[in-house]
């Protein structure tokens, strides 16, 4: 996962959404996600940025671990105040 692409959807939308933006190439924002037949996560997504979409299916398990990472960091970031 790249800070820019971590950076380019908030957190709550990915925890609700159970998706990890992973990548920005070529301009488009490479997101994974746990159900792709879920339409409304779909679209709540693209609503969340202004950069074209790319997903990519990963299990669910893998991506809330990712996102409980994510968010420590930017714990971390808040109390350090940077």
């Amino acid at each position: 996962m790249t800070i820019d692409a971590a950076k380019a959807l908030p957190l709550h939308v990915l925890e609700r959404a159970c998706a990890l933006a992973y990548r920005i190439e070529g301009g488009r924002l490479k997101v994974a996600i746990a159900d792709p037949a879920e339409l409304q996560v779909l679209d709540d997504l693209r609503l969340s940025s202004p950069m074209p979409m790319d997903f990519a299916v990963a299990p669910a398990n893998e991506i809330e671990l990712e996102l409980r990472r994510l968010a420590r960091g930017q714990e971390v970031v808040a109390r350090a105040g940077v």
